[in-house]
């Protein structure tokens, strides 16, 4: 999906924090369903110390089973749990529904099982296998008559049987002309292992961005019996879309359209992380199963967790049966509220992206908790049949923030601490202007700002490491520009 791009870079760019991009982390820690984190706590035990990362694939596998489901993208190096914490909670949901892909073809993911289909007129895509399949009963039966036929003079008997097997051949034929091969991936979960390739990610985009509900590939079958023929395969519904990648991307130019399609996130990379998975596969690996399972976490246990998340998934599926894509069934009372507290002075596309991004997980968190929330009821003053809208409480709004609103936007520990230890230490030791003579003329800029010279001597003196101009911009400026921690002045 990405690919690096390399470019010459001036020691002389000029740089300073960008005062407009705030970020706080709200540590509330909310319990929204007692159900749902008992699931969190047996996951727990196998990734201690990643809550927030465990939510989050939770919350974005559960939203597979709603109208409009989350992506999110897992940043960081080999070695650093996320494909362990993927396992473990996909773990809890039925097979049917979870796809992992460790690589694939360009193309492969049009080429899955699928059904054939025709397209109604309301722009669905109708299974017409079914039908398909009793004309074929039909046909088999009539050839079968046919052939009993064979030696007998009832001319007319044989040539009604003839014409009835034309007729029926004729509507397979027609049929299957119309007909397209459908993948679906409605209420499905699509977990990329690694990065996946460019190609996939172009193919998969309107689906990602929800633009549409159906993408189409047309490709030249040249298996066909009539020879070469144009065929068409059709990819329906929006998955929920995971994927790990090892290589950092916050560094990559195009970094913002990856940000509105996808939560970026990482697992936590610290000493005390470490310490306890260190600890937990030193009991894996030193004791018996059965002993691992009496004091860590049991089978049994995680077979409850799956009951939990089956009642979870058919609550949300019969919400969603009632509820077009992309749209919205809850009330959120507060919005004054969020207005005041999500939006900045000075607005710009992420924060379009981050209030949808909010409002769309608060509305998954109250379906996911709709038993246990609030509702209105709607009653039509013509006809009998009522209907209700669940509403949001602060503590969904609460849980939101906390998984979003985090400091560092996906970025890598290490990259932070560089910009905390390296970055803004130099820019607040500065007094003045950069100015410097040219042809015998002193030069001023007009702001206080840090050159990326200045930043590669700093780096060398805290650091004791020397990085050209080069890996400088690609390892840290470039993922500080995209976030918005800091700008570049002209």
């Amino acid at each position: 999906m990405i690919e690096e791009e390399t470019e010459e870079v001036s020691s002389e760019m000029l740089l300073k924090p960008n005062k407009d991009f705030v970020r706080s982390d709200n540590s509330i820690s909310t319990t929204p369903s007692r159900d749902l984190d008992f699931c969190f706590k047996v996951v727990l035990k196998e990734a201690t110390k990643e809550d927030r990362l465990v939510k989050q694939v939770f919350y974005t596998a559960l939203s597979a089973y709603t109208t409009n489901p989350i992506n999110l993208a897992i940043n960081a190096p080999s070695g650093e749990g996320k494909t362990h914490v993927l396992m473990k909670v996909s773990d809890l949901f039925p097979d049917k529904d979870v796809q992992f892909i460790a690589d694939m073809f360009d193309k492969a993911i049009f080429h899955k099982n699928g059904y054939l289909g025709i397209k109604d007129d309301d722009g669905n895509f109708e299974n017409i296998e079914g039908d398909l399949s009793d004309l074929r009963e039909s046909l088999d039966t009539k050839i079968h008559e046919f052939k009993k036929t064979a030696g007998n003079n009832e001319l007319a008997t044989k040539n009604e049987l003839k014409k009835e097997i034309e007729k029926i051949q004729k509507q397979i034929n027609s049929i299957r002309d119309k007909a397209v091969k459908v993948i679906d991936l409605n209420h499905k979960i699509l977990i990329f292992l690694d990065t996946p390739k460019k190609e996939i990610f172009k193919a998969l985009m309107s689906l990602l961005s929800h633009d549409k509900l159906a993408v189409e590939y047309h490709y030249v079958d040249t298996s066909s019996n009539t020879g070469i023929a144009t065929k068409i395969n059709v990819l329906v519904g929006w998955p929920a879309v995971i994927f790990a990648q090892a290589i950092d991307f916050t560094n990559h130019p195009r970094y913002q359209e990856i940000q509105r399609r996808f939560i970026v996130t990482n697992p936590r990379m610290d000493n005390e992380k470490y310490e306890s998975a260190i600890n937990l596969i030193i009991e894996r690996n030193c004791i018996p199963d059965f002993v691992y399972q009496l004091k860590v976490v049991s089978d049994d246990v995680k077979d409850k967790s799956r009951e939990i998340i089956l009642n979870i998934q058919d609550d949300l599926l019969s919400i969603s049966s009632t509820i077009r894509p992309g749209k919205n069934n809850t009330l959120i009372p507060y919005r004054h509220l969020i207005s005041q507290l999500l939006l900045s002075k000075n607005r710009s596309a992420q924060d379009m992206t981050f209030v949808n991004r909010v409002l769309n997980l608060v509305g998954l968190l109250t379906n996911i908790n709709i038993k246990k929330r609030p509702s209105l009821e709607i009653k039509p003053t013509f006809g009998s049949d009522s209907f209700r809208i669940p509403m949001a409480l602060y503590s969904d709004l609460f849980e939101s923030l906390s998984l979003i609103n985090n400091s560092t936007g996906g970025i890598r520990p290490y990259v932070l601490d560089w910009y905390q230890n390296i970055f803004l230490i130099l820019y607040g030791s500065k007094v003045a202007p950069n100015s410097k003579d040219r042809n015998g003329e002193s030069i001023t800029e007009e702001s206080i700002a840090v050159t990326t010279q200045q930043l590669i001597e700093k780096t060398s003196e805290v650091m004791k490491k020397h990085y050209t101009s080069r890996i400088l911009l690609t390892d840290f400026l470039y993922p500080l520009l995209n976030l918005g921690y800091i700008r570049l002045l002209a």
